[in-house]
């Protein structure tokens, strides 16, 4: 599914009270999002959410790499007095008065594959007895040791099956929020548009009925209308001052939201101008497993979670017996000299076998893994049905793009009649042809199909940054 050329479907500027003439102070949806993408606190979290996703990252990739790390301790000095027993089996207090110093050499590099290690290293110890005024030394110029655990849980195994899916998420996730953010901004975006046409056609009402009062006035005084009618029309106009009052503060509100989510300041001075043009989506024959699988964030999701309970599960499973063996090859010395540390260095070996399995746990392991295997069960069924309610959601949006676009037109014909016969009532009104309660029918008419029209609109570009998850 991929996005088709940009269609005008119809022009509506002059339905809607001027919404499309274009200024230095006008937004367009477009600009606005653009702006949320790049201002909004919410694109700022998710750029650092990003960073960090893609540090982890680099960080894993780094573990398999060799380490090289030194080690050292170069005082570790002491002055007291110790008990030595003597061989009539006294104790007799020494004085001592000593240092030890250590510096050490090791790279070690991981085995993925079997979750050993392998590392070479090289380790001199000093000692010195300033009371004898001797020194030692005890060098091991090089030892390479393997260790190895034995059928055992591997943990690099499953970082490597995960944390590229874990990466790939991210850069999913990203493109995510910026159509969660589009989505939010547009919702926005229409509740000032809405509160605009609220506030513009209450302000209309008000100073339609104030004009009718005024020529009501001028009648009264010739006695060609009645009290009654004059005062109908007066409670119509406070009326319709109230309902000025209360759009005007939710347009504020609206305005206020608006601007402290996108990150810059919107004025009333500030045209938010109907989208003129709509990106029409083909959405004929959509594979929407297809499309989950290759675009959502929450399919990678999916994975990762499943994939972690399999690795539980056999962390626990593989718990049980521990074996491990370590292999160790080098030489070492020990003189009063430094240089015979290295030049008569003698070989060493060393071998271990390690065990270490419960005999009596009462069954703990087993209710463990069991328990291991009931989660693994439930993630799987939870993603069936997580995986169900998205693809509602899909199919929800795509119907809503097909609705929309016939529900725009039609609210676009009862906006144009209800226009039109809104202005020809008025001018009825005033040559005293129909009542006030027909003309206020006639405003409410026109004010429902002026709204109707716009919320047509908002669900259209509702639906399709809901379905930007899915298009590509």
């Amino acid at each position: 599914m991929k996005l088709l050329k940009y269609i005008i479907i119809f022009s509506f500027c002059s339905a809607t009270n001027g919404y499309c003439q274009s200024s230095a102070n006008d937004y367009t949806l477009e600009n606005i999002i653009e702006i949320a993408k790049s201002e909004s606190i919410a694109n700022k979290i998710s750029v650092a959410h990003h960073q960090r996703n893609i540090a982890q990252y680099n960080s894993y990739k780094k573990l398999f790499l060799p380490e090289i790390s030194f080690t050292s301790k170069i005082l570790d000095y002491s002055k007291d007095y110790f008990s030595v027993i003597q061989p009539s089996g006294t104790i007799s207090f020494q004085s001592r008065s000593q240092n030890y110093s250590t510096l050490g050499l090791a790279i070690t590099q991981i085995v993925p594959q079997t979750g050993g290690t392998v590392s070479v290293s090289s380790n001199l110890t000093r000692f010195d007895d300033f009371i004898l005024k001797e020194k030692q030394y005890n060098g091991i110029p090089i030892n390479l040791s393997i260790r190895q655990p034995i059928n055992a849980y591997n943990e690099y195994k499953w970082l490597n099956i995960i944390e590229p899916i874990r990466l790939e998420n991210t850069k999913r996730r990203s493109v995510a929020e910026l159509a969660q953010i589009s989505l939010l901004t547009t919702k926005l975006y229409f509740n000032v548009i809405e509160g605009k046409s609220s506030f513009d056609l209450s302000e209309e009402a008000y100073k339609t009925f104030q004009r009718l009062l005024n020529e009501e006035k001028e009648k009264v005084k010739f006695g060609t209308t009645s009290l009654n009618k004059y005062s109908q029309i007066e409670i119509q106009m406070l009326d319709a001052e109230k309902l000025r009052n209360a759009a005007l503060e939710d347009l504020n509100n609206s305005i206020v939201e608006l601007s402290d989510y996108i990150g810059i300041h919107i004025s009333k001075d500030n045209e938010l101008r109907l989208p003129s043009q709509l990106p029409e989506i083909k959405i004929d024959n959509i594979d929407l497993v297809s499309s989950m699988e290759k675009n959502m964030a929450e399919y990678t999701e999916f994975k990762i979670k499943a994939l972690e309970a399999q690795r539980d599960l056999e962390k626990v499973k593989k718990e049980k017996y521990k074996i491990n063996v370590g292999l160790s090859v080098g030489y070492n010395s020990t003189d009063n000299h430094l240089g015979n540390v290295y030049s008569r260095a003698n070989p060493r070996q060393s071998a271990t076998l390690s065990l270490n399995f419960p005999i009596l746990d009462w069954g703990r392991l087993k209710e463990t893994a069991k328990a291991a295997e009931y989660n693994l069960k439930e993630v799987e069924l939870a993603i069936e049905s997580d995986k169900k309610i998205i693809l509602q959601n899909m199919r929800r949006a795509v119907n809503g793009i097909e609705y929309s676009i016939k529900d725009i037109e039609i609210s676009r014909k009862m906006l144009e009649i209800a226009k039109q016969r809104y202005s020809l009532l008025i001018d009825q009104f005033s040559t005293g042809k129909i009542t006030v309660t027909d003309l206020i029918n006639s405003q409410q008419e026109n004010n429902v199909a002026n709204q109707s029209y716009i919320r047509s609109l908002r669900k259209y570009w509702e639906n399709y940054y809901e379905l930007t998850v899915f298009v590509k």
